[in-house]
């Protein structure tokens, strides 16, 4: 009797742990006309109810796996974050023409991807490393300045980087004037490094001495 009873608990607990884990085909939902009992019907096709902790566990975690930029920790200039490393993403036409604040104490990627994208400045100085990304046409139509940190700066489209690039406080850097037409405006290396850091217009951390950055 008590291996019985000792077994119908043991499934009792089993089916308990199923109904936590999986949601019940019951609850899919096409529309609001397909739940009931206080439910709604969610983006992802569940009728789910406000205080559900299996909702809202689902419901919380962003579908890339990055906290999004309302998350703590992550500044509004950003896009997104990733680990230590804020992202800003301005892929449409024209888009952060006022130009692009990097917020401080961060790694910082700025991705200008649209055709006349950040027009206005590039502003990567209070950050701890700089990769700014020049990569739609005619983007990055003013100056870019880099901080103390590693600093890359990729104008691979045509006539972007019109402005300055400016690395001169950063332990090493590199940039990369591909595009028809790019980099029409001076570049400034880090101080102090020897000529082999420097190209035609461009900056290289290739050889050894170019690299001033603290070991990771």
């Amino acid at each position: 009797m008590i291996a019985r009873a000792a077994l119908a608990l043991v499934a009792v607990a089993a089916g308990a742990a199923c109904r936590i884990d999986a949601r019940s085909d019951d609850f899919r939902c096409e529309s609001q006309d397909d739940c009931g009992d206080g439910r709604t019907c969610s983006p992802d096709g569940w009728c789910v109810t406000g205080d559900d902790p299996i909702d809202a566990s689902i419901d919380a975690t962003p579908d890339d796996g990055r906290p999004p930029a309302d998350a703590p920790g992550c500044p509004a200039a950003c896009t997104t974050c990733q680990d230590d490393t804020c992202i800003i993403t301005c892929d449409g036409s024209s888009e952060c023409g006022d130009g692009v604040t990097c917020p401080p104490g961060l790694a910082c990627q700025v991705m200008c991807t649209g055709t006349g994208s950040c027009a206005g400045p590039i502003d990567c100085a209070a950050a701890t490393a700089c990769e700014i990304s020049c990569l739609g046409t005619g983007s990055c139509g003013d100056d870019v300045t880099c901080g103390p940190g590693a600093c890359t700066i990729l104008c691979d489209a045509a006539g972007t980087c019109a402005g300055a690039l400016d690395c001169s406080a950063s332990c090493a850097c590199d940039t990369e004037c591909t595009g028809p037409g790019a980099c029409g405006g001076t570049t400034s290396c880090p101080a102090g490094m020897p000529p082999a850091c420097r190209g035609d217009d461009t900056c290289t951390s290739g050889p050894g001495a170019c690299d001033d950055c603290p070991a990771p």
